[in-house]
């Protein structure tokens, strides 16, 4: 009962947004980040939709296809464990799994190298954004599956190596960055345009 004004605003919510198919002129946003938002918020509070909204939702969260490398690869297989969770598909889930585990290896393409640093979209070096979000995944699905049959499989030392190496990089890199911001922020001055 507290919680109505909530729950209705939710409902009202969802289905404005799902009331049309929405499209972005840049694939990230059909493919990953909307159907992961809509998945994370239909785990979350599916079953207080409507019939109707929830299924417009769920056309949203199957918008995406395991492939590509990286980080995007990490994405789209997260959005498809999601779906395979809505969905009561445990071989979904479980081709998810397989996907991310996969993804989560020393290569010389986009991933962890082999020296240890994230790179996407070729040899450019991801200290945030792609990185930071591939870490984060990486550590929600080490501890989803922690403890479970899908437990994700012992990796060989060179891989943890690399896992514990690149989430240290990037921990160091964003509290260097933060401890940067805090110097920088007291002394900034911001002057708008004009006269």
């Amino acid at each position: 009962p507290g919680n109505a004004p909530v729950v209705d605003a939710f409902r009202r919510a969802m289905a404005y947004w799902f009331a049309v198919p929405r499209w972005n002129s840049n694939w990230f946003w059909n493919e990953i980040r909307l159907p992961a938002l809509t998945a994370e918020l239909l785990l979350v509070g599916g079953g207080l939709l409507p019939a109707e909204t929830y299924r417009r939702a769920m056309r949203k969260v199957r918008c995406g296809r395991i492939g590509m490398t990286g980080q995007n690869r990490m994405s789209l297989a997260n959005v498809e464990l999601m779906r395979g969770l809505l969905e009561n598909d445990a071989l979904r889930v479980l081709r998810a799994r397989d996907a991310i585990a996969e993804t989560i290896a020393v290569t010389p393409d986009e991933g962890i190298r082999p020296d240890f640093i994230f790179q996407q979209h070729g040899h450019q070096p991801q200290m945030s954004s792609y990185g930071a979000v591939f870490v984060r995944q990486m550590a929600r699905t080490f501890v989803l599956f922690e403890g479970t049959p899908l437990a994700l499989p012992d990796e060989p030392v060179e891989t943890q190596t690399a896992i514990s190496a690149v989430m240290l990089y990037y921990a160091a890199a964003r509290a260097t960055l933060f401890a940067r911001t805090l110097e920088v922020l007291p002394g900034l001055e911001v002057r708008l345009a004009g006269p």
